[in-house]
Order: C-alpha cells, then structure tokens, then sequence
C-alpha cells in the first residue's frame, strides 16, 4: 500500500508546494500543521492521502486535511477541516467531514480566554451533523519561542441530528443537545 500526500503552506504572496510517497500511514490526521509564528499573518498546511491495496481484498481511502492559523503576541485564531472517506471490499467504511475554529486571546500575565465552534458529519456513526460552541479560560504553562504548553477547561453545547432516529436518554430521537464540560492540553514542540 502506498500513500501520496501533497502538501502546501501560504504565507501572504510565498506558496510552497511539494509530492511525497510512504510505504505506511502512521502519522497524525495533518502532520503538516501550519507554522506557528506571533507575526499576524496567516500561514496553512494542505493535506491530501490517498491508498488503494488489492489482492484478497480491495481497499481504497481518500483523506484531505487542513489547518491555518493566524497568531500575533496577544492572541491566535485557528482554522481547521478535514475529509475521510474508504471502502473496502465494496462497503463503505468511513465517511466523515469536520470544520472547526477556535479563538485565543491573553487576558492577563499566563492566563487567556478562548471560544470555538465545530461541525462534524460521520454517516457511519449515524450523525447527519454534531455542531458544537464552547468557551472558557486558559493557562500558559510553558510559553517560550521553541516549546508551549497550555492546559484549557470550560463549558460548551453541543447538539446532534440523526440520520436514523436512535435511543438517546431513555427516548427514541431523531437530534439531541446537551451541555458539555470541555478540559485539555494544546502543546508545540
């Protein structure tokens, strides 16, 4: 099996392009993340795989990724998406879409506020779309040009549509919303 993946980074008028091929897949959903850089400009990362195998079986995949981000000394917005689809055998066996943003700003010494919304379609998973807005507050554990690393919580909504109604909390539905507690890490290396 092999894996073709093209990649690309803009920066203003500077666009870089390139063609790779590997023997496995292996890696993060965009091992090409944008740039992180405090200058106010908005850098992004493209990714396209594709993997077709035969023999015994047949298997195909196609998989597109893509991240921007725009940061300046007192705050970072992100942009995000990304496609999967595969069949194997004739079935399919993903068939997801997500877009996502979130918005950092710094409020005082280590400390910062954020916002992000979300969608995400995964037929297979029965979710004909999951939108979804949070909000809270931030650390800034480590913060130095090399290494950062930021703990985060908050609250957030989220609410589901079916394509086929599902027993949800004791009900049969055909969407559901509910309130979330949100806790994590965000870390560069």
């Amino acid at each position: 099996m092999f894996r073709f993946r093209f990649t690309a980074a803009a920066s203003g008028a500077l666009f870089a392009a390139g063609l790779t091929c590997g023997a496995a897949w292996g890696q993060s959903p965009n091992p090409n993340a944008a740039t992180l850089k405090t200058d106010g400009q908005w850098r992004a990362a493209f990714g396209l795989g594709l993997s077709n195998a035969s023999g015994n079986s047949s298997a195909n995949s196609l998989s597109l990724t893509g991240d921007a981000v725009r940061a300046t000394a007192i705050d970072k917005w992100t942009l995000g998406g990304r496609y999967l689809r595969a069949r194997s055998n004739g079935t399919t066996t993903a068939d997801q879409a997500a877009l996502g943003t979130r918005y950092d700003r710094d409020i005082a010494g280590p400390w910062f506020v954020f916002g992000q919304g979300g969608y995400l379609r995964d037929r297979i998973a029965n979710l004909s779309a999951e939108y979804s807005l949070a909000a809270g507050v931030g650390y800034h554990v480590i913060r130095n040009p090399i290494n950062t690393f930021d703990v985060f919580g908050g609250v957030g909504y989220v609410n589901d549509s079916y394509i086929r109604p599902v027993q949800v909390a004791g009900q049969i539905r055909d969407s559901y919303g509910r309130a979330e507690g949100l806790v994590g890490e965000e870390s560069t290396h």
